[in-house]
C-alpha cells in the first residue's frame, strides 16, 4: 500500500472588495495499492490543488495525459 499526503494551510483570512477567502487547513491523504500507475497519483494531487483554489488543474492535466497517450500510440503504431 502506498500512502500520499498533501497539506495546505493559509495563514489568515483575506477580505477584498470582490471576494472573501477563508483561512484554510487542508490535509489530503490517499491510499493506493502497490503497482498503481503514476497518473492516478498525479490526478489525485491535481484534485488536491483544486481544493486549494487552483481551479482547472484536473482538466488541463487530463488533456495533457491524453496528448501523451495519443503520441505514444502514434509512435508504436508506425513500427
Amino acid at each position: 500500500m502506498q500512502t500520499y499526503r498533501f497539506g495546505y494551510t493559509t495563514d489568515e483570512e483575506v477580505e477584498s472588495v470582490d471576494r472573501f477567502f477563508p483561512r484554510k487547513d487542508i490535509d489530503h491523504a490517499c491510499f493506493f495499492p502497490d503497482g498503481i500507475r503514476w497518473h492516478s497519483v498525479l490526478l489525485e494531487f491535481c484534485t488536491f490543488l483544486e481544493s486549494t483554489g487552483y481551479h482547472g488543474v484536473v482538466a488541463r492535466v487530463e488533456e495533457g495525459l491524453e496528448l501523451v497517450q495519443e503520441k505514444q500510440n502514434e509512435t508504436f503504431s508506425n513500427s
